[in-house]
């Protein structure tokens, strides 16, 4: 493995929650460029794995032209191939020539590199479930491309909305899980759900009942509104009740600081940016956040 370098041990982290629209998509992919930016001084190299059929990471950073040119008509360029040569027994997934190195326009990123997704994954739980392995089918994706991994000081995986077996995999292949959360009534009682899901699981994904649930991440914070506040206050309780019943492990916790609601985050959506890049009073308050959320998940994941 010498197409970007060896690095020892790599931290591997999914990001996951079965509830749509808690900005699950927004932290991988600015978490991602911002560690992996020369700016601001992290320097790390980074490998972004998007699994989510809905492909929403791949297309913020390629834009959708290139995405649907290369990847969305040619899933051999996805974590879905990996799949697909499994069912076939061939052998066409090649990891070197799936990925795209520094994805992000104007060098933003220069040490990111990107796995893709495509729309085709939605078939992908279809052939999960009809494959017949002698291992767990949650250890699919992870056995294919473990020996790449050692490139790189931290993975980053995006996991479609639900705990399925494609999102399985990502867990399986994660040291860490991290669960975004919009700290609102209906988020909070998703995210003691999921708990419970995960936990479910935990043996079934080769962690035995303590599941290495790190932390979760508030995203669309208001700090002026009250819901948002009370949010707040009621998901840092729900960390450390399910952290008193063991459900999760003891350094679990809400990682701050929390990321504002912005309109600059769909619109460094739309310009296939991370919001940092771009040059509004907005987006610089939210890329400030997540410059600081990135060293505190950095001196947090470093001291494990």
């Amino acid at each position: 493995m010498g197409f970007r370098g060896l690095v020892m041990a790599p931290k591997v982290v999914c990001f996951v929650n079965f509830k749509g629209g808690v900005g699950k998509t927004a932290v991988a992919v600015n978490l991602a460029c911002t560690l992996a930016s020369d700016s601001h001084g992290f320097r790390k190299r980074v490998l972004l794995i998007d699994l989510d059929a809905q492909a929403s990471a791949s297309i913020w950073l390629l834009g959708e032209d290139k995405w649907r040119h290369e990847v969305g008509e040619r899933h051999q360029r996805t974590v879905f191939q990996i799949i697909k040569d499994r069912e076939l027994g061939t052998d066409v997934f090649d990891f070197e020539e799936a990925i795209f190195q520094n994805p992000v326009p104007r060098g933003h990123a220069p040490y990111l590199d990107l796995l893709a997704s495509t729309y085709r994954m939605m078939q992908a739980e279809d052939v999960l479930w009809s494959l017949k392995l002698d291992y767990p089918v949650s250890q699919l994706i992870r056995k294919r491309i473990q020996p790449y991994l050692n490139a790189y000081d931290y993975v980053l995986i995006d996991c479609p909305p639900n705990t399925y077996r494609v999102a399985q995999n990502g867990i399986a292949m994660s040291n860490f899980i991290y669960v975004p959360a919009i700290p609102d009534y209906l988020s909070l009682v998703g995210f003691r759900e999921l708990i419970e899901r995960l936990y479910y699981l935990g043996g079934t994904l080769g962690f035995g009942k303590l599941i290495p649930v790190r932390g979760a991440i508030a995203n669309g914070h208001r700090s002026n509104v009250i819901e948002s506040r009370t949010g707040i206050e009621q998901l840092q309780l729900a960390i450390t009740q399910l952290k008193n019943c063991g459900q999760i492990i003891p350094n679990c916790t809400l990682l701050d600081p929390y990321i504002s609601y912005s309109t600059a985050l769909p619109s460094a959506a739309r310009r296939h940016l991370p919001v940092f890049a771009l040059d509004t009073h907005s987006a610089q308050k939210v890329a400030e956040e997540y410059k600081n959320l990135a060293r505190n998940f950095v001196s947090t994941l470093e001291a494990q």
